[in-house]
């Protein structure tokens, strides 16, 4: 086995040689034979991540194992759903893949940490791995969901009523005058002035008016 040292300096392998300051709180082993890294890392080193990041870029092996303890695999399982269902809840048809099937990936894993009862598949599935509604319903991604349906709900309106007020507010000769700097505050304005609307009055003053036909 050959052994040396991992520095966060630059980004990059250290030798014990090498004239950068080396991290004491970072050993790497790395196997000759396979290419394989193992890392240890002192407990008041809380850069694992990055470490992590450029070690694997000297391996050349295309899989590479990632240790997890249950209760990171379950912020996983939570992190893959999330990002699927921001990807892909509102498509009809023609998925995103990628979020798809790593969805599918993790959730296969679910039973390597006695979580089964968050995985719910069939043989008739063939490669497709639901979450239950029992993992929708004992953690919180039903309150992420809430969340980011509240905040994105008035964002978009304020952004949206804050452009049409903007743009009617100035004719397209005075739009064309201004500068990148007078459109970007005349702008902010119009959708600050929402904001500030459905801050104190929520959505109990907006109306849709209709204009009657002429006979």
């Amino acid at each position: 086995m050959e052994e040396f040292w991992c520095s966060t300096k630059g980004g990059a392998y250290q030798n014990p040689t090498s004239e950068v300051g080396l991290n004491p709180n970072v050993k790497v082993r790395k196997g000759t034979k396979r290419g394989e890294t193992q890392i240890w890392v002192s407990p008041h080193f809380s850069n694992v991540f990055m470490i992590k990041s450029f070690v694997m870029s000297k391996q050349t092996s295309k899989e590479q194992t990632i240790i997890f303890t249950k209760k990171q695999f379950v912020a996983l399982l939570k992190a893959v759903y999330l990002g699927n269902w921001v990807a892909n809840a509102y498509r009809d048809k023609k998925h995103i893949k990628d979020y798809e099937d790593i969805e599918n990936y993790v959730f296969s894993k679910a039973p390597l940490f006695g979580l089964e009862k968050y995985m719910d598949h069939e043989e008739t599935d063939g490669d497709m791995y639901y979450p239950t509604s029992l993992f929708e319903e004992i953690t919180d991604v039903h309150i992420r969901h809430d969340e980011y349906d509240e905040e994105t709900l008035w964002d978009e309106l304020a952004e949206r009523l804050g452009e049409l007020k903007f743009r009617k507010s100035y004719s397209p000769q005075e739009l064309a005058k201004f500068s990148q700097k007078e459109w970007f505050f005349k702008l902010s304005d119009c959708v600050d002035s929402f904001y500030e609307e459905f801050e104190k009055y929520g959505l109990e003053r907006l109306k849709i008016e209709t204009k009657k036909e002429k006979k």
